[in-house]
């Protein structure tokens, strides 16, 4: 091999290894910002609901609340942050939703009576496919990728 093509070859494995690293870095960024997205959106379509669910339920309306809170925090913090604890926050916050649907829909409960059995209202059929959609991006971002978040 002479120099330039031994030259060649080094600086095309090179652009190999930087476009790979650049593909991984873009990745976990589209990821976190869909993230971000999907949390901002929990927080709206219970904000919306919040008013009616309060009148119905104070109960049911705390939890509204607290998750309108956590989920603008949590989407707040991994705008800035990309570390385990916040994609495991993130998780949580998604799945808070989903088992509160679960259980409201299958049981009688003393804050909640009349879901029982409503498993088909819009608005709760689009947050949990937001949700869902949240949980699989935090498990993509902690077990899919070689990197599931930075320490800082």
């Amino acid at each position: 091999m002479t120099q330039q093509t031994t030259s060649a070859a080094v600086w095309s494995a090179s652009q190999v290894a930087h476009a790979g690293q650049f593909d991984a870095d873009a990745r976990r960024l589209l990821v976190r910002g869909l993230t971000v997205v999907g949390l901002v959106g929990i927080a709206l379509i219970h904000l919306v609901e919040l008013p009616d669910t309060w009148r119905e339920s104070t109960g049911l309306g705390v939890m509204f609340l607290v998750l309108v809170i956590a989920a603008i925090a949590v989407a707040a913090a991994l705008v800035h942050w990309e570390v385990t604890p916040l994609w495991q926050l993130s998780a949580l916050v998604a799945l808070g939703p989903i088992v509160g649907y679960i259980v409201t829909r299958g049981a009688d409960l003393p804050f909640d009576h009349d879901d029982v059995g409503n498993w088909l209202e819009p608005s709760v059929l689009v947050a949990t496919f937001i949700e869902v959609t949240v949980l699989a991006l935090c498990a993509y971002a902690l077990f899919a990728t070689k990197e599931p978040a930075r320490r800082r």
